[in-house]
């Protein structure tokens, strides 16, 4: 499996700084300041910004793509429940290397999301409804 890049809630914007209130509430605590949080969890590696933007990566190539993509929104869905600055996971974005594109949506499309593709210039933005 190629390396992807999963992105929640880029649809907020957040001028206060909210990232200390998460510190006791996520495990295994990678980094901490007032403009990153990155945390490690189930294999996954999650990055929240200030801006309320979270990342999450898988830390290690993962043989099943399916699984993989349910931890990840698993592991969005935990935060949605420890804070309310995130948003149940209407929609997301996944970047993901142009040879592996379809792979992705073949298995988004098994867990029955809609898919649109945008073309960058060495990777595809894949918006997930």
């Amino acid at each position: 499996m190629s390396k992807i890049n999963v992105l929640f809630n880029t649809n907020k914007y957040f001028i206060d700084n909210f990232l200390d209130e998460l510190e006791d509430k996520v495990p295994h605590i990678v980094y901490s300041s007032s403009d990153l949080l990155v945390y490690e969890s189930n294999d996954l590696e999650v990055m929240i910004n200030s801006l309320g933007t979270v990342t999450i990566n898988p830390i290690f190539e993962q043989p099943n793509l399916r699984d993989t993509l349910l931890s990840i929104v698993n592991e969005y869905i935990y935060l949605t429940q420890v804070s309310s600055r995130f948003e149940k996971p209407n929609n997301f974005k996944i970047i993901s290397p142009k040879n592996f594109t379809t792979e992705l949506v073949d298995q988004l499309r098994s867990l029955n999301y809609v898919t649109i593709i945008n073309d960058t210039n060495d990777s595809h933005t894949v918006t997930v409804h």
